[in-house]
């Protein structure tokens, strides 16, 4: 008959190294949703770099495109004869201007609400690694608290006396 005590010392040594191994799966799953997270959020940095230098130049031709426009109608109106520093020829300019920096504005606000988005979403992608490696570690953690008690318990068994045996037809199970 084998040694009873070498037998639970042989199955508490490998449920450790088991949950060991099972802790260091975890800790490693952790770290790669972490890297993971923290490539995503230099994705979306790069993104709101990009959107940032489309939103500036967005907005510049905008602007540029107003100023074209202007030139166009000043050059009419005075082709005209007309005197372009008064009058409704002066209020239309100025209305002309006020709508097209309206324009460039509300270009660059788009602009403002993408890039607002995209950092909103580098800072979740960066929390969301944070989250899962912790929790790797708290997996971890509790799966080697898990076997180390288990180990306790199945040693203080075996400490009072080997396990009585019983069958299902003798009325009882084993212990």
């Amino acid at each position: 008959m084998p040694n009873t005590t070498a037998l639970v010392t042989t199955s508490i040594i490998m449920s450790g190294v088991a949950a060991a191994t099972s802790a260091a799966g975890a800790i490693s799953q952790g770290k790669a949703a972490q890297q993971q997270a923290e490539t995503q959020a230099e994705i979306y940095r790069r993104q709101e770099e990009r959107t940032r230098q489309l939103n500036t130049l967005n907005a510049k031709r905008r602007r540029e495109d107003n100023e074209a426009v202007e030139a166009t109608q000043r050059a009419m109106l005075a082709a005209q004869g007309r005197d372009i520093g008064t009058g409704s020829a002066l209020l239309v300019q100025r209305n002309l201007a006020e709508e097209g920096e309206f324009n460039a504005r509300l270009e660059e606000n788009v602009g403002a609400d993408a890039i607002s988005q995209i950092q909103t979403n580098r800072v979740m992608a960066l929390a969301s690694g944070r989250g899962a490696q912790r929790a790797s570690f708290i997996r971890a953690g509790a799966g080697l608290l898990d076997a180390a008690g288990s180990g306790f318990r199945t040693k203080a068994r075996f400490s009072r006396g080997a396990p009585r045996v019983t069958t299902a037809l003798s009325g009882g199970g084993a212990e």
